[in-house]
Protein backbone atom coordinates (compact mmCIF):
# COMPACT_ATOMS: atom_id res chain seq x y z
CA UNK A 1 0.00 0.00 0.00
CA UNK A 2 1.43 3.69 -0.52
CA UNK A 3 0.27 5.18 2.71
CA UNK A 4 0.56 8.56 3.48
CA UNK A 5 -2.24 9.67 5.42
CA UNK A 6 -3.83 10.23 8.99
CA UNK A 7 -5.85 7.33 10.75
CA UNK A 8 -8.32 9.07 13.06
CA UNK A 9 -9.22 5.64 14.73
CA UNK A 10 -8.75 2.29 14.46
CA UNK A 11 -11.18 0.23 15.45
CA UNK A 12 -9.96 -3.84 15.21
CA UNK A 13 -13.15 -6.39 15.04
CA UNK A 14 -15.75 -6.67 16.79
CA UNK A 15 -16.52 -10.39 16.95
CA UNK A 16 -17.53 -13.72 19.57
CA UNK A 17 -14.29 -14.04 21.44
CA UNK A 18 -13.76 -17.36 18.88
CA UNK A 19 -12.60 -14.96 16.22
CA UNK A 20 -10.64 -12.78 17.70
CA UNK A 21 -7.56 -13.72 20.05
CA UNK A 22 -4.86 -11.94 21.99
CA UNK A 23 -1.62 -13.13 20.39
CA UNK A 24 -1.02 -15.39 23.51
CA UNK A 25 -4.24 -17.22 22.71
CA UNK A 26 -6.73 -15.83 25.22
CA UNK A 27 -9.55 -13.88 23.80
CA UNK A 28 -9.78 -10.48 25.01
CA UNK A 29 -12.48 -8.87 27.46
CA UNK A 30 -15.69 -8.14 25.10
CA UNK A 31 -13.73 -9.64 22.43
CA UNK A 32 -13.16 -5.86 20.77
CA UNK A 33 -9.81 -3.82 20.43
CA UNK A 34 -9.31 -0.26 19.73
CA UNK A 35 -6.80 2.18 19.39
CA UNK A 36 -6.36 4.22 22.11
CA UNK A 37 -4.07 7.42 20.37
CA UNK A 38 -6.65 9.93 22.39
CA UNK A 39 -5.22 9.57 25.03
CA UNK A 40 -1.72 9.63 24.35
CA UNK A 41 0.83 12.50 23.83
CA UNK A 42 2.16 14.05 20.78
CA UNK A 43 5.53 11.71 19.73
CA UNK A 44 7.38 9.59 17.16
CA UNK A 45 6.21 5.93 18.42
CA UNK A 46 2.33 4.53 17.96
CA UNK A 47 2.28 3.12 21.26
CA UNK A 48 3.24 -0.32 22.26
CA UNK A 49 0.14 -2.12 20.30
CA UNK A 50 1.55 -1.43 17.06
CA UNK A 51 4.39 -1.97 15.00
CA UNK A 52 4.84 0.73 11.91
CA UNK A 53 6.63 -0.10 8.85
CA UNK A 54 8.83 1.36 8.92
CA UNK A 55 8.51 2.77 12.68
CA UNK A 56 10.22 5.90 11.52
CA UNK A 57 7.85 7.03 9.59
CA UNK A 58 4.80 7.29 11.38
CA UNK A 59 4.02 9.58 14.52
CA UNK A 60 1.12 10.10 16.49
CA UNK A 61 -0.24 14.17 17.07
CA UNK A 62 -2.91 15.25 19.21
CA UNK A 63 -4.49 11.73 19.10
CA UNK A 64 -3.99 11.07 15.04
CA UNK A 65 -1.57 8.69 13.46
CA UNK A 66 -0.18 9.84 10.56
CA UNK A 67 2.35 8.20 8.41
CA UNK A 68 4.93 10.89 6.67
CA UNK A 69 6.35 9.24 4.16
CA UNK A 70 4.52 8.21 0.84
CA UNK A 71 5.51 4.52 -0.31
CA UNK A 72 5.17 1.26 -0.61
CA UNK A 73 3.90 -0.83 2.35
CA UNK A 74 3.97 1.49 4.56
CA UNK A 75 1.41 -0.64 7.13
CA UNK A 76 0.91 -0.19 10.66
CA UNK A 77 0.64 -3.68 12.06
CA UNK A 78 -1.77 -4.79 15.34
CA UNK A 79 0.35 -7.13 17.82
CA UNK A 80 -1.86 -7.55 20.14
CA UNK A 81 -4.51 -9.20 18.47
CA UNK A 82 -5.21 -11.44 15.19
CA UNK A 83 -8.86 -12.99 13.29
CA UNK A 84 -8.90 -16.72 13.90
CA UNK A 85 -12.26 -17.28 12.62
CA UNK A 86 -14.14 -15.85 9.29
CA UNK A 87 -16.72 -13.57 10.93
CA UNK A 88 -15.42 -10.15 11.67
CA UNK A 89 -15.78 -6.46 11.40
CA UNK A 90 -13.06 -3.68 11.39
CA UNK A 91 -13.19 -0.06 10.78
CA UNK A 92 -11.10 2.59 10.58
CA UNK A 93 -11.10 6.42 9.63
CA UNK A 94 -8.49 7.67 6.94
CA UNK A 95 -7.81 11.07 5.38
CA UNK A 96 -6.55 10.26 2.04
CA UNK A 97 -6.40 13.70 0.54
CA UNK A 98 -2.61 13.53 -0.05
CA UNK A 99 -4.02 10.92 -2.47
CA UNK A 100 -4.87 13.18 -4.55
CA UNK A 101 -3.51 13.77 -8.26
CA UNK A 102 -0.72 10.99 -7.29
CA UNK A 103 0.82 9.75 -10.87
CA UNK A 104 0.86 5.65 -9.03
CA UNK A 105 -2.36 3.74 -10.44
CA UNK A 106 -1.81 0.96 -7.19
CA UNK A 107 -1.72 4.25 -4.50
CA UNK A 108 -4.16 2.78 -1.48
CA UNK A 109 -5.35 3.56 1.66
CA UNK A 110 -7.03 1.23 4.37
CA UNK A 111 -6.96 -1.71 5.83
CA UNK A 112 -4.28 -5.08 5.24
CA UNK A 113 -6.67 -7.81 6.65
CA UNK A 114 -5.20 -11.72 6.58
CA UNK A 115 -1.47 -11.13 7.01
CA UNK A 116 0.28 -14.31 7.50
CA UNK A 117 4.56 -14.02 7.96
CA UNK A 118 7.07 -16.98 6.82
CA UNK A 119 6.09 -19.02 9.91
CA UNK A 120 3.18 -18.64 12.80
CA UNK A 121 4.94 -15.85 14.86
CA UNK A 122 2.87 -12.79 14.47
CA UNK A 123 5.79 -11.25 14.27
CA UNK A 124 6.58 -12.50 11.51
CA UNK A 125 3.47 -10.99 9.52
CA UNK A 126 4.05 -7.91 11.22
CA UNK A 127 7.73 -7.43 9.25
CA UNK A 128 7.69 -10.00 6.44
CA UNK A 129 3.84 -10.55 6.24
CA UNK A 130 1.88 -9.91 3.45
CA UNK A 131 -1.99 -10.19 3.32
CA UNK A 132 -5.63 -8.80 1.64
CA UNK A 133 -5.73 -4.89 0.99
CA UNK A 134 -9.04 -3.60 1.48
CA UNK A 135 -9.44 0.89 0.91
CA UNK A 136 -9.73 3.53 -0.85
CA UNK A 137 -7.50 4.40 -4.50
CA UNK A 138 -6.26 7.84 -5.25
CA UNK A 139 -9.01 8.73 -7.43
CA UNK A 140 -11.79 7.65 -4.99
CA UNK A 141 -13.16 4.02 -6.10
CA UNK A 142 -13.00 1.05 -3.20
CA UNK A 143 -10.69 -1.34 -3.66
CA UNK A 144 -10.29 -5.10 -2.39
CA UNK A 145 -7.15 -6.66 -3.60
CA UNK A 146 -7.85 -6.21 -7.31
CA UNK A 147 -11.32 -5.45 -7.53
CA UNK A 148 -12.25 -1.92 -7.75
CA UNK A 149 -15.46 -0.36 -7.97
CA UNK A 150 -17.14 2.09 -10.02
CA UNK A 151 -18.06 5.03 -7.75
CA UNK A 152 -15.32 7.72 -7.10
CA UNK A 153 -15.71 9.61 -4.04
CA UNK A 154 -14.29 13.07 -3.06
CA UNK A 155 -11.58 12.76 -1.31
CA UNK A 156 -11.46 16.24 0.66
CA UNK A 157 -12.79 14.96 3.79
CA UNK A 158 -12.04 11.60 6.24
CA UNK A 159 -14.13 8.79 5.27
CA UNK A 160 -14.78 5.97 7.53
CA UNK A 161 -14.09 2.63 6.15
CA UNK A 162 -16.03 -0.69 7.37
CA UNK A 163 -15.10 -4.10 6.38
CA UNK A 164 -17.19 -7.20 7.59
CA UNK A 165 -15.58 -10.39 6.76
CA UNK A 166 -18.08 -13.27 6.75
CA UNK A 167 -18.52 -17.08 6.04
CA UNK A 168 -19.98 -18.40 2.34
CA UNK A 169 -21.34 -21.74 1.89
CA UNK A 170 -18.07 -21.61 -0.80
CA UNK A 171 -15.60 -19.68 1.69
CA UNK A 172 -15.27 -16.09 2.46
CA UNK A 173 -17.01 -12.81 1.49
CA UNK A 174 -15.74 -9.38 2.08
CA UNK A 175 -17.75 -6.72 2.00
CA UNK A 176 -16.09 -3.03 2.39
CA UNK A 177 -17.92 0.81 2.73
CA UNK A 178 -17.23 4.21 3.02
CA UNK A 179 -19.07 6.05 5.32
CA UNK A 180 -19.01 10.06 6.22
CA UNK A 181 -18.68 9.54 9.63
CA UNK A 182 -19.92 6.21 11.80
CA UNK A 183 -23.47 5.69 11.97
CA UNK A 184 -24.32 7.47 8.77
CA UNK A 185 -25.44 5.36 5.56
CA UNK A 186 -22.39 3.94 3.13
CA UNK A 187 -21.38 6.55 0.19
CA UNK A 188 -19.87 3.39 -1.72
CA UNK A 189 -20.37 -0.81 -1.23
CA UNK A 190 -17.85 -2.67 -2.43
CA UNK A 191 -18.18 -6.91 -2.17
CA UNK A 192 -15.32 -9.73 -3.16
CA UNK A 193 -17.12 -13.54 -2.88
CA UNK A 194 -15.93 -16.59 -2.97
CA UNK A 195 -12.41 -15.93 -1.57
CA UNK A 196 -10.81 -19.08 0.44
CA UNK A 197 -12.35 -20.10 3.89
CA UNK A 198 -8.99 -18.73 5.40
CA UNK A 199 -7.87 -16.00 3.36
CA UNK A 200 -9.51 -13.33 6.13
CA UNK A 201 -7.26 -14.90 8.98
CA UNK A 202 -4.19 -14.09 10.68
CA UNK A 203 -3.01 -10.11 11.77
CA UNK A 204 -4.49 -7.30 11.03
Amino acid sequence: MDRRESLKLMLLAAVTPSRLLATDGTPPAGATFASDWRSWPTMRWVGPAFWGNRLQDWRLQDGVVTCEVAAANRTLHCLTHRATGQEFTSAITVDASSLVGSSDAEACTGLRIGIIGRNADPRSAAVHGSGLDVGITATGTLRIGDLVGDIALPLTEPLRLEVQSRSTPTGTAVELSAHAREDTPPLATLILGSLPADRTLGSL
